[in-house]
This record gives C-alpha cells, structure tokens and sequence, in this order.
C-alpha cells in the first residue's frame, strides 16, 4: 500500500481525521498519572488486566492522559476478558491487536499491521500529540485482510478498529480495512469501541447485537458510550451486560 507523505495535503487530512476518531484531539487537562503507571506497566508494556472496579477508582481525566501516553486505547478489565471467552465462536483471531493483550489473555492469534511502527505515521501521530502502540512480542504483523485469508476464522474480535470509509461513504483511517469485506463469511464479528467515536462505522448498515456494561473502560471522553457490537450470535446479559438490538443505518 502507499503510504502518503509527510507534508502532503492527503497525510495531513489522514492525520487530523483518524486522530480526531480516535480520541486524541479531544482537550484532557494535565494530571499526574504514575500510580496508573506503576499499576499498569512493566518494562514499558501494558501486562495485565485489571477489574473495572480497580480503574475507575481513578477519574477519567487520568484514565485519559495514561491511555494517550502510551498509545492505548481500550483498557482490559477481567470482566470484558470473561465476557468475550464467553462468545468466541469457534477459531478466533483478533485484528488490529495493538499491544496485544487482549489477544494475549483470549489465548487466540494476535495480527495487526503495526502501521504506528512506520515512520510516516510516527510523524502523523506526533502531528496530532499522541505516543504510538508499543506492540506485544505476541503481535503478528499482518494486515486484517491478510490475517483473515491465513487463518480462516469463525469470530474476528477488532477492539478501536477504523475502517477505510465511514457508512456515508467518507474517509476515516487511510490505513485501515475494508471492514464489510472483513466481516463477509464470519460466524461471529465483535467490535469493542465507543459510539461518540465509532458511530459512522461502514458496518451499521446492518443491523447488530449492542451491548453496554459498566466494566467497559476506554480512552474516549464519554464512558457510558463505550460499547460492544456483534454481528452474528445474540450475546448473553451476563456480568451485568445489558443487550439490545441495534437497527441498520440507512448509507447516504
């Protein structure tokens, strides 16, 4: 794939749009936050999850700041481990596994392209004043078509995934997956994301299983948005999950 340069009109836009997606535009006032690093870090790796009652005993300002630091975007309590063990369908990967503990913890293949690797996005992100992934030892570095044709999966789990093109048809991450084509032929395709964020996602023109827990903990401004969508299997309410039906989004 080329990649666009550093200075051009088309790496600029990419950089604005995906880091305004992904949360790092947003104003997060200073604070110290090396207790959650202590917490959280080992040797510079998010190693362990923790239960969501642990993380909000600190505000979500702190959260916030922790999160943009070290390039992360989903915090990985126990609850949203058990709740996904729970509705893996048969084999299962993860696609844009970032540091890969999620992957790591579900026992499952972790693949991302690990495009914040890349000099040219190291730069896209510096531009928008976010640190990039510090990817796991466990991460393979496949792109999430690719990693879909070597494994052949029943259930793809994409946590903070983006797409190439919203469901109205503009751009949203230059590097990212043809998500449809990345769902066609899964018996079970979960995206864990935040609906403030993730809302213009191409995939919600079908309709899916939404699912709202309190144990969902991200790096987005408003927590009581953070979600989970499925499209395949109706979840179950269990550890305090509550399930709806999401109705399709008409594409303009």
């Amino acid at each position: 794939m080329e990649v666009p340069k550093p200075g051009s009109a088309e790496f600029a836009l990419g950089a604005m749009l995906d880091a305004k997606k992904r949360g790092g535009l947003a104003v997060i006032n200073d604070e110290d936050v090396t207790a959650l690093e202590v917490l959280m870090m080992d040797e510079g790796y998010y190693t362990m999850p923790f239960p969501a009652e642990i993380l909000k005993g600190f505000s979500n300002n702190q959260r916030r700041i922790f999160c943009v630091k070290k390039g992360i975007y989903q915090l990985i309590t126990n609850e949203l481990v058990d709740y996904l063990q729970a509705h893996m369908v048969g084999s299962t990967i993860e696609c844009g596994s970032g540091n890969g503990l999620l992957a790591d913890l579900l026992a499952i293949p972790a693949t991302d392209n690990r495009m914040q690797e890349w000099p040219e996005v190291k730069q896209h992100y510096a531009m928008s004043g976010q640190a990039t992934i510090k990817y796991g030892q466990n991460v393979e570095e496949l792109e999430a078509h690719a990693a879909k044709e070597k494994y052949n999966p029943n259930t793809i789990i994409a946590c903070w995934l983006t797409g190439k093109k919203s469901i109205h048809n503009k751009p949203l991450n230059m590097y990212g997956p043809n998500l449809k084509q990345l769902r066609a032929g899964t018996k079970q395709f979960i995206l864990i994301g935040n609906e403030n964020v993730h809302k213009d996602c191409i995939l919600f023109d079908k309709a899916c299983w939404e699912v709202q827990a309190d144990w969902l903990v991200s790096r987005a401004e408003h927590q009581h948005l953070n979600r989970i969508w499925i499209w395949g299997q109706r979840p179950q309410e269990i550890l305090g999950a509550k399930v709806s039906r999401r109705l399709p989004v008409k594409r303009s």
